[in-house]
């Protein structure tokens, strides 16, 4: 049988830190790939990317194994979702072509804690098992952030937190569910973007508004984290080092690889 339509969409947000990306990319989709029989595809979302990074990005196609480089040009300002830069790739990533999808952005890491595991697998019979859910979220690092996350409600399974907040460095939508609930509470208007708001505040707010689940997968065997270290505690910015990112990138790699 053909397979003329991914299970999974797997859309990495990039722009300019392509030494990180040649790290973070082959590493994070074995780790969410490795033992799945789901088919999926890999999409680069290029949003903010300089000329020359968009030539790189083009040459890195093949070597990535890339099914689809998605470029877009904030010439036409009609089109640029407002507040935060990060939001614009966020926002016109999604549709419904795959079943699910998963969005990591570039500066962020997945790597697989168990050789066996399938992520996709547990993804779709979570999903499966929870009718109520559209989305997940998971990274290792949240306590660093100043909107802390809490529990909402108890445990939606042994794991799995019902929380207040997503992240969007790494975000797993059950593609159908998510986009309803979108389209039937504006997630999608620019209206609800103001200059000093972001995608993942719009959706946990909404989200948290209506009484639907964010699903947190805690000690999950795909551990994800932001290659970035706040420049102090309790502070809002990142530190934004090139080496830095690197550093944290591979420091995770030989902390969690296939123990």
């Amino acid at each position: 049988m053909l397979n003329d339509r991914p299970k999974f969409q797997i859309i990495s947000i990039v722009a300019n830190e392509l030494d990180l990306w040649n790290i973070t990319l082959p590493i994070s989709v074995d780790a969410l790939t490795k033992n799945s029989s789901c088919k999926y595809e890999v999409i680069a979302q290029v949003d903010g990317a300089t000329d020359s990074s968009i030539e790189q990005i083009i040459h890195f196609r093949d070597k990535l194994n890339i099914d689809e480089v998605r470029i877009r040009n904030k010439a036409n300002k009609n089109f640029i979702c407002p507040g935060d830069p990060s939001n614009n790739a966020h926002f016109h990533a999604l549709s419904g072509k795959s079943d699910y999808t998963i969005e990591i952005e570039s500066d962020v890491i997945a790597v697989l804690e168990k050789n066996d595991y399938d992520a996709l697998g547990e993804i779709s019979a979570f999903f499966d098992r929870h009718p109520e859910t559209c989305l997940i979220s998971s990274v290792i690092d949240y306590d660093c952030w100043v909107w802390k996350l809490e529990d909402i409600g108890r445990p939606l399974e042994k794991n799995v937190r019902d929380v207040n907040r997503v992240s969007s460095h790494f975000l797993v939508y059950h593609n159908q569910r998510f986009l309803d609930f979108a389209h039937s509470n504006g997630i999608y208007n620019f209206s609800k973007y103001t200059d000093d708001c972001n995608y993942e505040d719009v959706i946990s707010n909404e989200f948290v508004k209506n009484n639907i689940p964010i699903a947190f997968f805690e000690n999950w065997a795909v551990k994800v984290r932001h290659c970035d270290e706040k420049q102090a505690k309790g502070s809002i910015f990142y530190k934004r080092d090139k080496n830095l990112k690197i550093k944290i990138a591979q420091d995770m790699i030989r902390t969690y690889s296939n123990k």
